[in-house]
């Protein structure tokens, strides 16, 4: 379990293009491209739901807002939402949302239609369902401050044209299989900002990603992914930038905590950019295969959730593969998060891992060096010897 600041204790005073890291405890600004985040409260007439049988129907009525007002929900059928939907919590804590036995139905959440927001909700799978939420072709979709776990694969599958997602201040776990978040190549446009992925594929099988992203124009910003069985995978992916939080190697490391390669049969990952977040693995950092560009600068290497080896030099970022170092930059000073009444403030650690990334940074420059006169040297000595 790594120290970081729980996404819910992010503080709504963020303004509209900031995000909270939810490991480096600093805030950092939306980079240029990212979408404009879609509200939940479109102006729609408002519908209290008082049970769950209340809740399934609601629902199914297009342009409306279903606030929940019980602390729990059972519901033994689908939350299928009509267009213009917004399910909204309005208790302090995340309002619960739980299978009832004989729950029928692959999905506990299904979003068709364009226009849909799902705010301060906690879905409760007890793995009777296949995945928690599962958007289709689904368009203008926020999901905010909700929690999604127990299911058998994903808590949130994206699938078929799906465009203009944003996922904030969530946590996603607890699954048998597949990924904390899936999604197919014809995804699009899809924000995922200071959220928190683990505990998913715990039955250890050749899957079980925090985050396996195949879609196009992705932003992962100040996400923490740990624990899953691994990492995040980046087949086919397009266009995708991940920057600041945390990811490890998984609980089989088997694999890097950021992999890259073409699915079989598949097409080539391209455009992708790592910066200013900290790997933790136990061989390589970065895995890339068959891609055309991956860009990275910034990132701190770790062992074991430590900085540090033994004699207190900084590990060494290990890639496998080829990549382009982005020159180094120093990181802007920024005031911490604060996590706001009642909340235990975290200790920040950002200076102390900004140094180090700059010496990792340094280091690494001379052993690439050394790498490519190696490799120039077994070319030449082939030629000799043909």
């Amino acid at each position: 379990m790594i120290n970081h600041i729980h996404p819910f204790d992010v503080p709504s005073t963020l303004g509209p293009r900031q995000y909270a890291d939810l490991f480096f405890s600093t805030i950092g600004v939306f980079p240029e491209g990212v979408p404009e985040l879609m509200p939940t409260d479109r102006g729609a007439p408002v519908v209290k739901a008082d049970n769950g049988v209340e809740l399934v129907n609601a629902v199914r009525q297009g342009g409306r807002i279903v606030e929940l007002a019980e602390p729990e929900y059972h519901i033994n059928a689908p939350l299928v939402f009509a267009p213009g939907v917004d399910l909204v919590g309005v208790n302090k804590a995340p309002v619960r949302v739980v299978a009832a036995d004989g729950f029928k139905g692959s999905e506990m959440v299904s979003i068709l239609q364009p226009g849909a927001g799902l705010e301060n909700v906690d879905l409760f799978g007890r793995y009777l369902m296949v995945n928690g939420v599962q958007l289709e072709d689904a368009g203008d979709v926020l999901i905010k401050r909700c929690r999604l776990r127990s299911f058998q694969r994903n808590c949130l599958r994206m699938i078929g044209n799906t465009n203009h997602v944003a996922v904030v201040c969530c946590e996603m776990g607890d699954t048998k299989s597949n990924h904390g978040i899936g999604m197919q190549t014809d995804v699009s446009d899809v924000l995922i900002v200071s959220s928190a992925f683990h505990h998913c594929g715990q039955d250890g099988d050749d899957d079980g990603y925090g985050l396996d992203l195949h879609g196009s124009r992705v932003w992962v910003l100040g996400c923490v992914v740990y624990e899953n069985h691994r990492g995040v995978k980046l087949p086919d992916a397009q266009s995708v930038y991940v920057e600041g939080g945390y990811v490890d190697d998984g609980t089989s490391h088997k694999y890097p905590p950021i992999s890259i390669w073409r699915s079989e049969g598949g097409r080539r990952p391209n455009n992708i950019t790592i910066k200013g977040m900290a790997l933790d693995s136990q061989a390589y950092h970065i895995g890339i295969w068959n891609s055309d560009v991956v860009r990275f600068g910034n990132v701190v290497a770790m062992r074991h959730g430590k900085a540090l080896d033994a004699e207190g030099a900084p590990f060494q970022l290990a890639i496998k593969g080829t990549a382009i170092r982005l020159p180094p930059v120093e990181p802007p000073v920024l005031p911490p998060v604060d996590a706001g009444p009642g909340v235990g403030e975290l200790p920040s650690t950002a200076p102390e891992l900004d140094a180090l990334a700059g010496e990792v940074m340094r280091r690494l420059d001379v052993n690439e060096l050394a790498h490519l006169v190696g490799q120039k040297l077994i070319s030449s000595l082939s030629q000799v010897f043909k």
